[in-house]
């Protein structure tokens, strides 16, 4: 195998950097969508969990044992929309 030019990568490290960032750009899209939804929507408190937790749930198949970040980058992030924008979730 030839070495490869300077700056450029090997086929499968680009790819899993591609896959990696199409990754991100996906969980970063549902978390707008349900910001939007806390903002714009009158979607029940319960149904927002629901969307919340189906979230987490891709962000941890896709990113295994960052369940951490999810909670520091995005729940605290819907935590604060909703106190703002005076929707709390049940029970609070």
């Amino acid at each position: 195998m030839s070495p490869l030019p300077p700056g450029e990568e090997p086929p499968d490290l680009e790819r899993e950097k591609r896959a990696g960032r199409e990754h991100m750009e996906e969980i970063a899209r549902g978390a707008d969508r349900i910001a939007s939804l806390i903002l714009f929507d009158d979607l029940p408190d319960v149904d927002l969990s629901i969307e919340i937790e189906r979230l987490r749930e891709r962000a941890e198949e896709l990113f295994p044992g960052t369940g951490w970040l999810f909670e520091i980058l995005y729940e605290a992030r819907f935590r604060r929309l909703r106190e703002q924008w005076g929707r709390r979730q049940e029970g609070e």
